[in-house]
């Protein structure tokens, strides 16, 4: 039996939220406690089982090991990366791993477990599910779920899982700036051709977005962001100041005392919050350590002093984003502005001058996400169309590709190309005979592939054996709706293929490489070209080579030009292999030095 409805869900860092499309408009789905915004935590007991949302904030002073939150900057990611270990520091409980998968430590019922981040979030997803069913009074399955635009693969594939662990079919994972466009469109009843610059920022994330909206159509024309900037990183910035306060102050460190740093964290956040509508706030809490009081007195010029260059990295996403889109930003009709961290006025302030414009506030910005989510299930899973034949284009945040030959990128899907897409090429054997092919998928804008983030790789065997350049193996690379890629490769002579779907292979993106992989690709262009040119010669080196070499075999030719031929191979061969970082010029000299020297083969 069809279902009525669809649930669009925002799975946030720090907070998440949900609604439906009903009656001709967004309805937002209160939680058990009344409040739209559930606390992304999940705590476990000894009695309960575990707990979500508000019940797991309120017993986490006594249970502090046990109460997870910010799972979603461990989704998708490994142990070993940079950013996953800075976010261990952070928090509480045990995060537990090697350089491979990622495992959250807990005990449940007095039995220690190791979970996936995937089931905690799967756990707040289920929370959320339960509350609109019974609001509603009905069973929901179909859902789409938002995450930020610069998610790699791997990060949406734990977000899919997540759902289907809930129960869940996730009909589609929008990304969060599409989704606020949405929602500001059909609820402002927007008419025309418009560019909408989306400004994301939240608990734990930053994505900027520029749409094309005309008509119903919404077009995805670049994207940019960080996929950890936040709400968390300004709380941690303010927690360190108080904490060097009060030991300065106080001449004691609580750094080892979970409680005492979980307590000290609540505060930091609630006064960041206050400070986003009033001037100045007490950080203070009784009796905090060693019978000591904390008392230390806060402003909206030290919020700002403190997390200035914090804010001005989203400047970087900004000018990113309005370069790749090729338009001004004097172009840019609206700017929409979402996510709690919009509140702060240092932020809104620096758009506002961005763009000699305000933004438009007309949506509430911890709800416009899932409201943008909540249109797109209805539409995708309704029979009928009552917002105006709306159709989303998203694009990729990241140039997708392989190497073959050596160590260059051969990009097939480039970066801001439309999603879905298929995209196909034909490489040959390089070698006489070959059997098999190894296939590496990368993403990323430098032309070397090692450069750039390796997403998976297989080999595909059995290729029928053929002179060298004469076997041709299809590539496909194919990326769905949701942003996942499928990479199948296939021998056209004998019909075999390989294939991967690329999910959570690999090392995942830090910080840092998120940031710069598309600043690098501009940053070292020159480099690039230099080395695809060096590249290209040896191939015309050893192309020539492989000349006289079939000379040298050759039963139609005589002796004496046998014999030169073979000389002339041994040495360009043995030059070559020596001389592996000899510069284009110098190849194409040592080239025509070799031709000269065997004209008369």
């Amino acid at each position: 039996m069809e279902e009525k409805y669809a649930l669009g869900i925002d799975l946030g860092t720090t907070n998440s939220c949900c609604g439906v499309y009903k009656d001709g408009q967004v309805k937002m789905i209160p939680n058990r406690h009344g409040s739209i915004l559930t606390p992304s935590w999940v705590a476990f007991s000894d009695e309960e089982g575990h707990l979500v949302g508000e019940d797991a904030v309120e017993q986490a002073v006594w249970n502090l090991s046990n109460s997870i939150f910010h799972v979603k900057r461990f989704m998708g990611r490994k142990f070993s990366d940079n950013e996953v270990q800075e976010s261990i520091r952070r928090v509480p409980f045990d995060v537990v791993g090697d350089s491979g998968d990622i495992k959250i430590r807990v005990k449940d019922h007095k039995v220690n477990r190791d979970l996936e981040p995937e089931e905690i979030s799967a756990m707040i997803l289920s929370s959320l599910k339960a509350d609109a069913e019974e609001f509603l009074g009905t069973k929901i399955t179909n859902t789409v779920i938002t995450v930020p635009a610069y998610f790699n693969n791997a990060q949406r594939q734990a977000t899919k899982d997540a759902g289907t662990i809930a129960g869940l079919n996730v009909v589609k994972l929008l990304n969060e700036p599409t989704a606020a466009a949405l929602a500001y469109s059909v609820e402002k009843k927007k008419t025309g051709k418009q560019f909408v610059l989306v400004f994301d920022i939240g608990g734990g994330t930053f994505d900027v977005a520029i749409l094309l909206i005309s008509d119903g159509e919404f077009k995805v024309c670049a994207v940019a962001g960080d996929c950890s900037l936040g709400g968390a990183d300004f709380d941690q910035r303010l927690f360190d100041y108080c904490k060097d306060k009060f030991c300065e102050e106080k001449n004691s460190d609580f750094s080892h005392d979970k409680r005492a740093v979980a307590r000290l964290r609540e505060m930091c956040e609630k006064a960041k919050k206050k400070l986003s509508t009033v001037q100045r706030a007490n950080i203070a809490i009784d009796s905090f350590f060693d019978d000591e009081d904390l008392n230390i007195p806060v402003s909206q010029l030290k919020i700002e002093e403190l997390c200035k260059d914090l804010f001005e990295k989203t400047k970087d996403g900004m000018d990113s984003v309005i370069a790749d889109a090729s338009i001004s930003k004097f172009e840019i009709g609206s700017v929409l502005m979402v996510g709690g961290s919009t509140r702060i006025p240092y932020i809104r302030r620096m758009v506002t001058k961005y763009f000699e414009k305000k933004p438009t506030h007309t949506l509430n910005p911890d709800e416009a996400v899932a409201q943008g989510a909540a249109i797109e299930a209805w539409r995708l899973t309704s029979t009928c169309d009552k917002t105006g034949g709306i159709l989303l284009m998203d694009v990729t945040p990241l140039s997708l590709g392989t190497d073959i030959v050596g160590d260059e990128m051969t990009i097939l899907i480039p970066k801001n190309t439309p999603i879905p897409a298929c995209f196909s090429a034909v490489f040959n054997n390089y070698v006489d005979f070959q059997t098999s092919m190894e296939f590496k998928v990368f993403e990323g804008e430098r032309l070397q592939a090692h450069a750039n983030h390796l997403l998976g790789q297989f080999i595909l065997n059995d290729i029928a054996p053929q002179p060298k350049g004469k076997s041709c193996v299809k590539a496909t690379f194919e990326i769905d709706a949701n942003g996942i890629l499928d990479v199948t490769a296939a021998d056209l002579n004998s019909g075999n293929y390989s294939s991967i779907t690329i999910n959570d292979l690999g090392k995942k993106l830090s910080k840092e490489e998120i940031q710069k992989m598309i600043a690098e690709g501009e940053k070292h262009r020159a480099f690039d070209q230099a080395f695809k040119n060096q590249r290209e010669a040896r191939g015309m080196f050893q192309d020539y080579l492989d000349s006289l070499n079939a000379i040298a075999k050759s039963t139609n030719v005589s002796p004496t030009k046998k014999a030169v031929a073979l000389v002339s191979y041994k040495v360009g061969k043995d030059w070559l292999q020596s001389n592996m970082e000899a510069s284009q010029l110098v190849i194409l000299e040592r080239l025509e030095r070799l031709k000269n020297s065997t004209r008369f083969t």
